[in-house]
């Protein structure tokens, strides 16, 4: 279940607003075509949008949309990288970093545009009438630079799971929602996401985040799309895998030695994934989120 996509019509709705549906990134020329052709004045997308706009489509940075204002992101954290791309590509639109949840229905943060390049990585901080925590294990709040879990409270968040007590009770608790984002806080209260708490691999003992190797890897140009997980190791306990989606046209020429001298020279090397998997398709569920392996 995922709310943002019925959010946005519902918006749409309140303000007497017009939407354009189109559920097939498939095919972006056609993407492209609507935005043009509808005049749209803004465009909302999920993180697996974004990259294959930008690492598969061939005109989509040098296509001129006279009336695109703004676009909105969220349904996870889409790395940096590919936010400076958008804005370098196209500076006169506005591009608004916001998080939450469909717990939350569905909105619990944005990042405005004007701060982005001093705040570059983070959520933002809550929108009206929501109330933002970092916490540690105790609920107590985490000093800048600590790592804990985000916490949520406002009139947005649900009552429940339906017919789900104990994960309901593990959920809320006190008023908050437990969110299981793992993040941290600067000195002025802007929040940064590190990893989903259940993500978390252990390699010798080491907690690693699989973002922090994520966006190492999808800083070249050729990867359209990277997943880190842990594979058992005998030795090790878990080892590194990553999951490379790499452009068609480059696939034959990105290796395995390539990425790892890549990542070498930016991650410790405990960090440095030592299995690799090459795909030239990203696999999106229909709410355009990138289905994982379970």
């Amino acid at each position: 279940y995922y709310c943002y996509g019925l959010s946005l019509l519902h918006t749409h709705l309140r303000v007497g607003g017009s939407i354009v549906f189109n559920n097939s990134f498939i095919f972006l020329g056609g993407v492209l075509k609507s935005l043009i052709d509808y005049k749209c004045t803004g465009f909302a997308g999920v993180p697996s949008h974004f990259q294959i706009l930008l690492r598969k489509s061939d005109s989509f940075k040098q296509t001129k949309f006279p009336d695109l204002k703004y676009v909105t992101q969220a349904g996870g954290k889409l790395a940096p990288i590919f936010i400076d791309e958008f804005r370098e590509a196209h500076p006169e639109v506005r591009f608004v970093v916001m998080y939450g949840q469909t717990e939350a229905t569905a909105r619990l943060s944005w990042l405005p545009p004007e701060v982005y390049d001093k705040r570059k990585g983070s959520m933002g901080k809550g929108i009206p009438g929501v109330d933002l925590r970092v916490v540690d294990e105790k609920g107590e709040p985490i000093k800048p630079g600590e790592t804990g879990e985000v916490i949520a409270r406002g009139d947005n968040i649900m009552m429940g799971y339906f017919a789900d007590e104990e994960g309901t009770k593990n959920a809320i608790r006190n008023g908050w929602l437990y969110t299981g984002d793992l993040g941290t806080v600067d000195e002025d209260g802007y929040i940064y996401l590190t990893a989903r708490s259940k993500e978390i691999i252990k390699v010798r003992g080491k907690r690693i985040s699989p973002k922090e190797i994520e966006a190492v890897i999808l800083a070249l140009p050729e990867v359209i799309d990277c997943t880190i997980e842990g594979v058992e190791d005998e030795i090790e306990g878990e080892m590194l895998k990553a999951i490379v989606t790499v452009r068609t046209d480059s696939i034959s020429t990105l290796t395995r030695d390539r990425l790892i001298h890549h990542c070498s020279q930016h991650l410790a090397l405990f960090k440095v994934p030592q299995i690799y998997e090459f795909k030239d398709n990203l696999t999106i569920s229909a709410t355009g989120k990138k289905i994982k392996k379970v």
